[in-house]
C-alpha cells in the first residue's frame, strides 16, 4: 500500500508541474536551448534486469541478472529554463536466467527468460549547466509486459531419469497467473551534450524499480517477484 500511495504520489508531482508556469530563478542562461519549449529525441541502449524473487518451496531455483535491449522515444516539455515535464515511450528487454542446481541424478541446468516490456515514464526533469548541460529525473513509469519468450534447458515432469532437453519456444501467458500491467519508480541522471543550437547528442542511466508482482495470487503460498532494471542509453534530442 505505501509503495502504491508513494507511486502516485510522484506522478501527480510531474503531472503538476507540467501545468505550473512559475518564474525561477535563471540557471541556464547562456544555453542554446533555453528558448525552445519542446525538445524531441530518440535512444538505444542496453539494458540490465534483476528479478527479485522468493523461491519458495522451489528451494534449488534462484535467478540470475541478465542483458537486454532498450529504445526510447522522449518528449520534454521545459516549465522554466531548470525545470522540465519528461515524458515519452520505451520497448526494452526485462531479461533474467533461471538457475536449478544439481539435485540428485538431475544435472544444473538453467533457462533463459526474455521478456519485452513497453511502457510511458513521466519524470520531472531538472537541469543544471550551460552548454553542457546535466539532467537529474525522477518519477514513475506504467507499462506492459508485451511478450516473452523462454531458452534453454528443461527437464520433462513425466521423465523418471531426470534427462534434460534443449527447447526454445514462445512463452504462453495465463490470465490466472501472469500480471502483465508493470509500474514503478523510476530515476536517473544524463548529460547532453550539444552539436549545434537545435541537436544534442545525450547519454543517460535509469533504473526502473517496479513495484508491481509480475504474477498474480494464484497459488496459497504465494511469492512476490518483481523486476528492477538498469537502462544505458545514447541518443540524439532535437529543439524546437
Amino acid at each position: 500500500m505505501k509503495k502504491n500511495i508513494l507511486f502516485l504520489a510522484i506522478l501527480a508531482m510531474c503531472g503538476g508541474s507540467a501545468f505550473s508556469q512559475t518564474t525561477e530563478p535563471t540557471i541556464n542562461s547562456t544555453d542554446n536551448s533555453s528558448n525552445s519549449q519542446w525538445t524531441i529525441g530518440a535512444a538505444v541502449g542496453v539494458t540490465l534486469n534483476v528479478h527479485d524473487a522468493g523461491v519458495g518451496y522451489m528451494k534449488a531455483f534462484s535467478y540470475t541478472p541478465y542483458f537486454g535491449i532498450g529504445a526510447d522515444l522522449k518528449v520534454r516539455y521545459n516549465v522554466t529554463n531548470w525545470l522540465a515535464c519528461r515524458s515519452g515511450f520505451y520497448i526494452m528487454g526485462k531479461n533474467y536466467v533461471l538457475m536449478h542446481e544439481k539435485v540428485d541424478n538431475i544435472d544444473a541446468y538453467g533457462t533463459l527468460a526474455a521478456n519485452n516490456y513497453i511502457g510511458i515514464p513521466l519524470m520531472a526533469d531538472i537541469s543544471v549547466g550551460n552548454k553542457v548541460k546535466w539532467h537529474f529525473l525522477l518519477g514513475g513509469y506504467a507499462g506492459y509486459w508485451a511478450s516473452a519468450r523462454r531458452k534453454g534447458t528443461s527437464i520433462p515432469i513425466l521423465e523418471a531419469e531426470g534427462h534434460e532437453m534443449l527447447t526454445e519456444h514462445d512463452y504462453q501467458f495465463n490470465s490466472v497467473r501472469d500480471n502483465r500491467f508493470d509500474a514503478g519508480i523510476v530515476a536517473g541522471v544524463g548529460l547532453a551534450i550539444p552539436c549545434s543550437s537545435k541537436i544534442d547528442i545525450d547519454v543517460e542511466m535509469l533504473y526502473y524499480h517496479g513495484l508491481t508482482d509480475v504474477q498474480k495470487v494464484y497459488m496459497r503460498e504465494h511469492n512476490p517477484r518483481y523486476n528492477s532494471t538498469v537502462d544505458l542509453n545514447v541518443g540524439v534530442s532535437y529543439h524546437f
